[in-house]
């Protein structure tokens, strides 16, 4: 296809650097869909200076539902750079860019718009459908920590 100075870019939502850049986990060695859904916070490690990706059936915590497509799926993957935290000590701020850079090339840009505006639609649905407070925090991530 070679590129096009005719905005196909803008069209697909930014340079190919940053969709790079949100695809880090996917270079080589790839990973299946699957295998990312179905990560937990224990599959992300350091092994020898580096993170990694551990793909696994195992489980330290939660409902033992991994399935895996071959026998021989149980690899560790090297995390892209890009996708470990930034000097701002966010794992985020390299989608966060790319996500207004998306959001402006697509003509959506508003003020006070962003990423973190799903999360602001969502709690609104829930206001507005009159969802339990204790319930809408507890969906939202702020409710309060039983344990």
């Amino acid at each position: 296809m070679g590129s096009n100075s005719s905005g196909s870019a803008s069209a697909r939502g930014g340079s190919s650097r940053e969709r790079d850049s949100c695809r880090g986990s996917l270079r080589s060695p790839p990973m299946r869909l699957n295998e990312i859904c179905q990560l937990n916070v224990e599959d992300v490690r350091v092994v020898d200076d580096v993170h990694c990706f551990i793909v696994t059936t195992e489980v330290e915590n939660g409902i033992a539902d991994k399935k895996l497509k071959t026998a021989n799926g149980e690899r560790l993957i090297p995390v892209h750079p890009e996708l470990t935290m930034a000097k701002s000590g966010y794992y985020s701020d390299t989608f966060s860019k790319f996500f207004a850079n998306f959001l402006d090339k697509a003509k959506a840009k508003a003020p006070r718009t962003s990423f973190h505006s799903f999360r602001h639609n969502f709690r609104d649905a829930l206001r507005e459908a009159r969802v339990d407070r204790e319930i809408a925090l507890a969906l939202g991530g702020g409710g309060r920590r039983h344990g």
